[in-house]
């Protein structure tokens, strides 16, 4: 009984474990996307400003 508990809280924790990583994981690439966007963004605006 006590080993069958311990094998589904290790699963539990498994599973958790994996779906953080996913998800921190799915935060970077949006992170990294975002600041390339905003970098971009911010270069051609200053681009446009200095030609203007």
């Amino acid at each position: 009984m006590k080993v069958k508990v311990m094998g589904g809280f290790l699963a539990w924790f498994l599973v958790s474990f994996l779906l953080s990583i996913a998800a921190l994981s799915v935060m970077m690439l949006y992170a990294s996307t975002y600041v390339e966007a905003a970098s971009y963004i911010d270069a051609s605006h200053l681009i446009t400003m200095s030609s203007s």
